[in-house]
């Protein structure tokens, strides 16, 4: 496609070079893009047509820097790389009328309580689980539930804090690591 013809397309966050350049290449050759991110890193202007700084995880600030954006780059579409982001992009994919996932489908996505809530209501077979907020009630739940066990945080992915959990003993330290873990900009 001729650069006219490529539809423009907004990019929220850039990331780090190493993990994101291949699919800002990938891009390129079919989309027109411009990036908004938190920091205005170098990297990425071989890539994009402009660079936008905003804070990338507030998503009400996002949503108006996306307006701003849009009045001159009328993007048809708006997506990230950035797990902490997804929640933020869906907001402005919302709010601009562009298509992607309504933002109350990607909360219930990351929050592990409410994904089986749902798949439960639809008759979706699923593993045994229990949502705990104490190493007392973790010990308690392993117990019904029977080993082996995973303990895992409630809201984040990628596998950060989970464990597999063969006994008793190991259930409160289980819990103490899955409940410390973090990941930046993604809620508890």
């Amino acid at each position: 496609m001729t650069a006219p013809n490529r539809p423009p397309l907004l990019l929220v966050g850039s990331g780090n070079r190493h993990y994101h350049a291949y699919l800002f290449a990938a891009l390129r050759p079919h989309f027109r893009l411009w990036l908004i991110d938190s920091a205005d890193s170098t990297w990425p202007h071989d890539y994009v047509e402009g660079v936008t700084v905003a804070d990338t995880l507030d998503a009400d600030a996002l949503i108006a820097v996306a307006r701003q954006v849009t009045a001159s780059f009328p993007a048809r579409g708006v997506r990230t790389f950035d797990e902490s982001l997804v929640y933020p992009v869906a907001r402005v994919a919302e709010e601009l009328g562009l298509p992607g996932n309504p933002p109350e489908t990607v909360q219930t996505c990351r929050d592990k309580a409410r994904s089986r809530a749902v798949l439960d209501a639809a008759g979706v077979p699923q593993p045994i689980s229990r949502t705990v907020a104490s190493a007392e009630e973790a010990v308690a739940a392993a117990e019904q539930i029977g080993y082996p066990v995973v303990v895992k945080a409630r809201g984040l992915a990628g596998s950060l804090g989970v464990l597999r959990v063969d006994d008793p003993t190991a259930v409160s330290d289980a819990y103490a690591t899955a409940s410390g873990a973090v990941w930046p900009g993604i809620p508890r």
